[in-house]
């Protein structure tokens, strides 16, 4: 959860919001964590991120832009930075011009080739 708050305020125009599930009746408390255009930027980058050829295309919803992005990390086992564990992870938000959704998700060491992206993961599952 924490690492989806993070990422939110990524593409929140840097401004971090506590979720909620239900309709809120107020407008909540904000805190800026970087800047608008920072966060613009971002946007951007996620939207270019989904080619609409490849395999992003299956995560495309037909008018609305989707944007996304995977991250991989090599896990710290004993000190040191495995050649052969990993975390994967895929953040996407839509609609990316003004995101009200983000999903996250994250695998730890997926046992897939290749295993340094998310998608090939989500793609096979």
């Amino acid at each position: 959860m924490h690492a989806l708050l993070s990422t939110n305020a990524m593409v929140n125009d840097g401004k971090f919001i506590m979720p909620t599930i239900e309709p809120r009746d107020f407008v909540p408390n904000t805190r800026q964590i970087i800047s608008a255009e920072i966060s613009r930027q971002v946007r951007q980058v996620m939207l270019l991120a989904m080619d609409t050829t490849g395999r992003a295309a299956a995560m495309q919803i037909q008018g609305i832009n989707v944007g996304g992005k995977t991250s991989t990390a090599q896990k710290l086992i004993g000190g040191r930075y495995s050649d052969t564990r990993n975390v994967t992870a895929f953040f996407s938000a839509w609609p990316i011009e003004a995101p009200r959704f983000s999903m996250l998700i994250m695998l730890d060491e997926p046992q897939t080739t290749p295993r340094t992206s998310a998608f090939p993961c989500l793609a096979t599952s």
